[in-house]
């Protein structure tokens, strides 16, 4: 039975799937729902996925016609020489396509989504940013700045990208040199935004779509004043969903619910414990919706655990969640608690260890505000810690 061509789209198209515009990162919760997954986890899917395309492509023209697109929709560069190789393999173009608006030159315009996991520099990202101007996601967690004028031109190259709207960067500058431009860069359309490094590299940048922040660890400013803290001065009143891991110096504080006060989600991931959550975290604030504390797992929770630990303040901060501190509060969530509880199954000293008695409070208490406690993969709390009841 030869099938009409819509429906052999149809069928290419089911086969594909999931597309990059259906897996962006737009929001704080998905990335913490993304963070939470291992990454090998995302790798067999995407090479699943990226098989089921290459053999659509090498089945027959027609089929190929129609899945070439699909096949670059995607990139993942996982060392310097596959970037060298993939930036040819975008300048090629795709003969077997008839040339048409929608089979453009080159395979680089087929391309929405960029993940590079090596370094590059400043130059390598204005070259994949200037190739692909469809991008709509791109995500580089080790950027060298080297030269200023290469920096210039990649900032530039991503203004050209209209269609980006979730943007991930990890920047690190020689130090020897300048790198702050007094050139005003406006991304009008991006909505969530991943940043480390120092915040002068972007201080000069426009945001006016971003609602969801996501502040990294080496996100640090001079020894008086965090890049975080100026940074959410200028731009917090945007925003909907903010993570942040860390603030230095720890003797300071950031008044979050003055600085967000439209903020929807908080999620909390800290990696220096200490302070953390008597500096940043909110004792209050008037809209928020969601917390989230990606880093508590089992081992926090019972008896001489960091609930005891005084220098860490977990406790006090967990006994603020209140229904008259957080009139909007709908849910408490605990995205690392399970793969935690996994993982301690074989730890019998910390399995015969009682969990602690201020948690048996403090659930009672936010299921009488009316607050839900959500251990993503499992019913409830009690229900993730069958073997640590009281």
């Amino acid at each position: 039975m030869i099938f009409p061509l819509e429906i052999w789209r149809l069928i290419v198209r089911e086969a594909c799937a999931p597309f990059a515009d259906e897996t962006i990162v737009l929001s704080v919760p998905q990335y913490v729902e993304a963070a939470a997954r291992e990454e090998a986890q995302d790798d067999t899917l995407r090479s699943s996925t990226l098989r089921t395309r290459q053999a659509l492509v090498s089945t027959s023209r027609a089929t190929a016609a129609e899945a070439i697109p699909y096949l670059f929709d995607e990139i993942v560069i996982r060392n310097l020489s596959h970037f060298h190789k993939m930036i040819r393999l975008l300048k090629t173009s795709p003969f077997i396509l008839p040339s048409s608006n929608r089979h453009p030159s080159t395979y680089a315009a087929f391309v929405r989504s960029v993940i590079v996991r090596c370094s590059i520099s400043d130059a390598s990202l204005r070259e994949i940013v200037q190739l692909c101007p469809g991008l709509r996601s791109i995500q580089v967690h080790d950027l060298k700045l080297i030269e200023l004028s290469d920096w210039r031109e990649a900032q530039r190259s991503l203004e050209n990208l209209p269609g980006l709207v979730s943007l991930q960067l990890g920047i690190y500058r020689n130090l020897k040199k300048q790198f702050r431009s007094e050139t005003a860069v406006t991304l009008p359309n991006i909505q969530f935004f991943r940043y480390a490094g120092d915040s002068n590299v972007i201080s000069h940048w426009s945001l006016p779509g971003m609602r969801h922040l996501v502040s990294s660890s080496s996100f640090l400013g001079s020894a008086n004043t965090p890049s975080i803290l100026v940074f959410l001065t200028k731009v917090g009143g945007q925003l909907e969903g903010l993570l942040v891991d860390t603030v230095k110096p720890a003797h300071l504080t950031i008044d979050v619910a003055a600085l967000c006060p439209r903020l929807l989600c908080f999620a909390c991931a800290p990696l220096e414990r200490e302070h953390f959550f008597s500096s940043i975290a909110p004792r209050q604030h008037p809209n928020l919706e969601t917390w989230t504390l990606t880093e508590v797992i089992v081992d926090d929770l019972v008896l001489g655990g960091l609930l005891d630990d005084s220098s860490v303040l977990l406790l006090p901060f967990l006994e603020s969640i209140t229904r008259s501190n957080f009139p909007k509060l709908r849910s408490i969530r605990f995205p690392a608690l399970l793969g935690s509880l996994r993982r301690v199954e074989w730890n019998h000293a910390l399995a015969g260890r009682p969990l602690h008695p201020a948690v048996g409070s403090l659930l009672a208490r936010w299921a009488t505000d009316g607050i839900s406690v959500v251990v993503p993969g499992t019913s409830s709390l009690h229900a993730s810690l069958p073997s640590f009841q009281e």
